[in-house]
C-alpha cells in the first residue's frame, strides 16, 4: 500500500507539495472568476484571460 512504502518525511514532503499546488489551483481559479464576473462584454477579456493561462503556465514551468 502507498501509506506504507511512504517514509513519513516523504508523506510531509507530498502533502507540502499538494498544498502549494492546491493554492495555486485556487489563486488561479480566484482570478479567472473576477475577470469572468466582471462585464463578459468586454472587449479586453480574451486578453485577460489569456494574460492568467500564461501566468499560470510560467508559475508551473518555475516549479
Amino acid at each position: 500500500m502507498l501509506s506504507e512504502s511512504l517514509s513519513a518525511v516523504g508523506k510531509l514532503e507530498l502533502l507540502q507539495r499538494l498544498t502549494k499546488t492546491i493554492k495555486k489551483a485556487r489563486s488561479f481559479n480566484e482570478k479567472i472568476f473576477s475577470v469572468l464576473s466582471g462585464d463578459l462584454h468586454q472587449k479586453s477579456l480574451p486578453k485577460k484571460l489569456t494574460r492568467i493561462l500564461v501566468e499560470a503556465e510560467r508559475s508551473e514551468q518555475r516549479t
